[in-house]
């Protein structure tokens, strides 16, 4: 008995689904080959080698649904999650602004009522964060480079929102054991609103600070704290630039 035969032998006594569809196909490879093997005198014919080649390809390249199914709960699960985090993160800034208007006596929306508002949640740094080493205007002169920072702030569906409030950028070497500061820098939340660009591709705010030293290292970590203006909450945002 050939390996085909034992194949369709199987397909007809297994009760696995799963098991039945691969003897099936096994027969039907095995049904083909004897129709070649007649019309060729024991040799495949070339269409004959592209058919079952199409059989066994299109066998293993259908999908599972349970594979499909499995992706989906896990981009379900992992949204929710992140929504989850964002939610978290908004609490913790709440009680952090309570905590810090215990002694204001600047009337306040009620958190009942700030929960219906687009408020910010978080904050995101883009692609454009990096440091830029602008040339310098003589050949004598170092050239130092200037912090270019792209944040926006974030809603509780994670999308980008045009919130007003004041920023602060800490700059910090990364090389030695400790980190250093090399750079510390302040926006009011006028001064911010200057830095919005709403126009063409981009929805951010975009900051420019200028670095009175060269870092000495490659690496540096820029920290920022946005301080939203309508609901006092603060949120913090960490990147890596090299």
């Amino acid at each position: 008995m050939t390996i085909m035969q034992f194949m369709a032998t199987k397909a007809t006594t297994n009760s696995n689904p799963q098991a039945q569809g691969i003897y099936s196909l096994g027969f039907f490879i095995h049904n083909i080959s004897r129709y070649c093997s007649t019309t060729t005198r024991g040799q495949l014919h070339p269409p004959c080698i592209a058919l079952v080649l199409l059989c066994l390809l299109s066998g293993c390249a259908s999908p599972s649904a349970a594979n499909n199914k499995l992706r989906v709960e896990n981009q379900a699960l992992t949204e929710k999650i992140e929504q989850l985090n964002r939610q978290i993160e908004t609490h913790h800034a709440t009680i952090d602004a309570l905590e810090k208007k215990a002694g204001n006596t600047l009337p306040s929306l009620p958190e009942s009522r700030l929960n219906k508002l687009f408020t910010a949640t978080g904050i995101q740094l883009g692609k454009l964060t990096s440091l830029q080493y602008p040339d310098a205007p003589t050949t004598n002169v170092e050239k130092l480079p200037i912090l270019s920072v792209q944040v926006v702030p974030l809603d509780n569906d994670g999308q980008t929102l045009k919130a007003a409030g004041s920023f602060a950028f800490d700059l910090f070497d990364l090389e030695g054991q400790t980190p250093v500061s090399i750079g510390h820098f302040n926006f009011s939340t006028d001064e911010s609103r200057a830095c919005w660009f709403g126009q063409g591709l981009l929805y951010n705010y975009i900051f420019k600070c200028p670095l009175e030293t060269k870092p000495a290292h490659s690496e540096i970590l820029l920290r920022v704290i946005f301080t939203e203006e309508l609901t006092g909450r603060q949120f913090k945002a960490e990147k890596k630039i090299k």
